[in-house]
């Protein structure tokens, strides 16, 4: 699954279309609202988490851009990608939910025991399935300067 993001009224190529898989998309969201909690609601946090269409309009998408703009030449999300992945890589493996640490699959056959963990019992979290990279703010602040709006499909 991803994230479809089409400008409103786009001012060129670069404000047509934004895309993230859920795994990109779901922490550049909530990066975006946590710093731009004076432009965005709960409401509109909440819905940029599903493919429902949600619009972000064309004044809100400037000051978002501006303020990811001023983040990313300040240091911060160069900051704040090194501790998620700091965080991320600090996280212990789990018990696979799939076999129960078994490393065999009782549900079905499966070669090499079990296909979450491939028959080792244990796995990362879905936690660390989560991508955070800088460049992918500027990429979408770049797309909401030119977007003259937004929608998340």
């Amino acid at each position: 699954m991803g994230m479809d993001v089409y400008g409103e009224a786009p001012a060129n190529k670069r404000g047509e279309y934004f895309r993230n898989n859920c795994w990109y998309w779901r922490p550049l969201w909530n990066y975006i609202f946590e710093h731009c909690t004076d432009v965005l609601t709960e409401a509109d946090h909440k819905s940029g988490h599903f493919n429902d269409g949600h619009l972000i309009e064309k004044d809100r998408a400037e000051r978002i851009a501006a303020k990811l703009r001023e983040l990313c030449e300040r240091g911060d999300v160069l900051d704040f990608e090194h501790e998620y992945k700091r965080h991320i890589e600090s996280l212990p493996d789990e018990i696979c939910n799939l076999c129960f640490g078994t490393g065999k699959r009782k549900d079905m056959e499966v070669a090499d025991g079990c296909n979450g963990c491939k028959g080792k019992g244990m796995r990362r979290p879905v936690e660390t399935w989560y991508t955070f990279e800088a460049e992918n703010v500027l990429e979408f602040a770049e797309f909401c300067e030119s977007s003259g709006g937004f929608r998340i499909s």
